[in-house]
Parts: structure tokens; C-alpha cells; sequence
């Protein structure tokens, strides 16, 4: 038994360390490697699309940055510098879920052109609605055959937020006395649209 917990042991140890020198390739263009993972760091380079660094850590933690989801990662340039990234500017052969603001870009440009079809799978049917006024607030389900959209025009009046809450993706926009929130989840390595919220003043 105690043989079998030493071998099993190791084998976690080298899947971690296999992992950790995952080689990556970045999928963000003038990206900025800073030296420590915080924006208040210094930018000690830029990289390109199509370069290839090597994954030496990653924070748990997944944090927006601006429209940006991910989390800290440490990498290894190939001029063997080191540094820290958000993570969804790699792209590694063990990641299968999309990068939510390529995700997000493709779900909203297919909602203002109506384009339903296509993102159909990456809505939960029937979809939980809440529209509120002055306080007051009433819940309902859209079924498929009934969605007609939501108002995802630019430019918003608001500026857009991003933010967690639980597992959720949390967007927010708004425009004059309407605000929209829409809240994100993953489902089988897709990012699917779970609940909306319209309030009004």
C-alpha cells in the first residue's frame, strides 16, 4: 500500500511538473510581460502573436482585468527572461475552454446581427430573465422558440464592467435609464449565457 501512494506520489509530482513546462503560444498581440503579477509592475517587454513561451506557474485565482479574464502566469521567454502575463493571452495544448473576451466578442457581434442559431448552444434554455423598476422586480423564463435577442448595440452609454461573482462572469452596460447585466458560466468547457437582468429607472 505504502508502495503504491510512494509511485502514486511521483506520478502526480511529474504530471505537475510536465504541466508546469507546458510550452505555450500567445494568442494577444503587443501583450506586456511585466516583472511581478500586478498592473502596478514594471512592462519589462512586449510580445507578439505566434511567440512561444513556457508555462512556470499559474495563480489560482482568476481575476478581469479591464474586459481581460484570467489569472497571473508565470513564463519563460526564449531569451530565457522571466515574467508574468494574464493567462488568457497563451494558449496551451491542455486548455480546452475558449478565452471569454474572444468568446464574448463572437457572442455579441452574432447578437446584434441576430444571428441566433449560431449561438444557441451557448445560451441555457429556458433562460432565467429578471427585470426590475424602481425596486420592484419580476422573474420568467425565455424559452428557445421565444428568444428574440438582447440589446447588445455599441456604443453603450455606460461604460462596460466585468466582474465575478461566484463562478459567474458578470457584463454590465447600460443605456439612459435601462441597464442590462448578463451573467456567464461555463458548461462542458463552453461559455453559455445563464441569466439576464433589465432594470429600469
Amino acid at each position: 500500500m505504502k508502495k503504491a501512494l510512494f509511485i502514486f506520489s511521483m506520478l502526480m509530482c511529474l504530471v505537475q511538473i510536465v504541466h508546469a513546462g507546458e510550452t505555450a503560444v500567445l494568442v494577444g498581440d503587443n501583450v506586456n510581460v511585466r516583472d511581478a503579477p500586478s498592473l502596478d509592475s514594471q512592462v519589462i517587454t512586449r510580445l507578439k502573436m505566434g511567440d512561444e513561451v513556457t508555462i512556470l506557474s499559474k495563480e489560482e485565482k482568476k481575476h478581469f482585468i479591464g474586459k481581460y479574464y484570467g489569472s497571473w502566469t508565470r513564463i519563460r521567454m526564449e531569451t530565457k527572461e522571466e515574467g508574468y502575463i494574464l493567462s488568457c493571452f497563451v494558449k496551451t495544448e491542455s486548455e480546452k475552454l475558449e478565452k471569454f473576451h474572444i468568446f464574448y466578442k463572437w457572442f455579441k457581434n452574432a447578437m446584434v446581427k441576430k444571428d441566433f442559431k449560431s449561438i444557441e448552444k451557448n445560451i441555457m434554455f429556458p433562460l432565467k430573465g429578471k427585470t426590475c423598476f424602481e425596486g420592484d422586480c419580476d422573474e420568467y423564463t425565455i424559452k428557445k422558440a421565444g428568444f428574440r435577442g438582447i440589446i447588445m448595440d455599441e456604443p453603450y452609454m455606460y461604460k462596460t464592467e466585468y466582474s465575478i461573482e461566484e463562478e459567474r462572469l458578470v457584463i454590465w452596460y447600460g443605456y439612459e435609464a435601462s441597464y442590462y447585466t448578463l451573467y456567464f458560466m461555463t458548461v462542458d468547457n463552453s461559455w453559455v449565457l445563464m441569466e439576464i437582468m433589465i432594470q429600469t429607472d
